[in-house]
């Protein structure tokens, strides 16, 4: 599984790479660090996966993740931001992203939700 992680923190990277380390199946293969890099690396890297952060997008949130669910309907995208409560996250859910994530109190389940998206993928393979 081809994940693409984009936040503006370089630690929460570090640690979302060390828990995705020990997964054999699990590759991080794209950190971009604005919109234009985050749309570019998965047209580049056709990920099975993107994790992003709202503010790495200055912004456009809602116009990345329509343009991405647009061009790549399977991409499994989760919003991973310190605010899960706002009119902002609901917009992102009606944009496509599959799940809204805080990452302050739910950083685990970003991980469990890759590992179980990975394995539900390879059953159906």
């Amino acid at each position: 599984m081809k994940v693409i992680l984009a936040d503006r923190s370089g630690l929460i990277k570090q640690r979302l790479i060390a828990l995705l380390g020990d997964r054999q199946k699990i590759q991080v293969v794209g950190q971009p660090m604005n919109s234009a890099e985050v749309i570019s690396d998965v047209w580049k890297f056709q990920p099975d996966a993107l994790v992003i952060d709202p503010l790495i997008t200055d912004g456009a949130i809602i116009e990345v993740l329509t343009t991405i669910k647009k061009n790549h309907p399977g991409i499994f995208v989760i919003v991973a931001t310190g605010n899960t409560d706002t009119v902002l996250g609901k917009k992102c859910l009606a944009a496509g992203a599959d799940l809204l994530l805080n990452k302050s109190s739910e950083f685990n389940r970003i991980i469990e939700a890759l590992k179980e998206r990975h394995r539900t993928r390879g059953e159906r393979k």
